[in-house]
């Protein structure tokens, strides 16, 4: 319920109501409980509206966005990276999706490259390089890459946040 206190300030308070019976079972008086949650609602409104900015920043980049748990597991991915799955792989992905094996493989030598990348951002260290993959058609893409660790609670790294974004046309102006 939300009321005024006295100094007219909204608060949002939780009531609960019991009733108290004698030893015969018969109505004596109700006992009225509130507590101020009004500090709960205001950061989890907060938190949603974090979380709505996030989700918004997330699907209005023009960057393949996903992240990574130390399972080498994907954990979550934007739009952009969903297309480039389907137009590289020619699958869907899903949360849990393995990334080094099963559908994702490009080559041996390819995914023992970007495991050696991983293992290093969940080390601690944040990497920036460029890498370039073959697609179904047989095409040459470069990406230029961002790895970056997320930290749990405390020092350890719990995933690996990963940004990418199409550098191809600039690789071929270069040749």
């Amino acid at each position: 319920q939300r009321y005024k206190n006295k100094s007219g300030v909204e608060v949002i308070l939780n009531v609960t109501i019991s009733l108290v019976k004698d030893e015969n079972g018969m109505p004596l008086h109700f006992v009225y409980v509130y507590e101020d949650i009004t500090p709960k609602r205001r950061a989890e409104e907060q938190i949603r509206l974090q979380s709505a900015k996030m989700t918004a920043i997330f699907e209005s980049s023009s960057h393949m966005i996903w992240t990574i748990d130390r399972e080498y597991k994907l954990v979550s991915f934007n739009s952009n990276q969903v297309k480039w799955l389907r137009d590289c792989y020619e699958i869907k992905p899903h949360v849990g999706m393995p990334i080094l094996d099963g559908a994702m493989v490009s080559t041996s030598e390819y995914n023992a490259f970007w495991k050696q990348k991983i293992d290093r951002v969940f080390a601690g260290e944040g990497l920036k390089f460029e890498t370039y993959f073959i697609d179904t058609r047989g095409l040459k893409h470069w990406r230029e890459v961002f790895l970056s660790p997320i930290h749990g609670g405390g020092d350890a790294v719990i995933e690996v946040a990963c940004i990418a974004h199409d550098i191809t046309d600039q690789k071929e102006a270069e040749v």
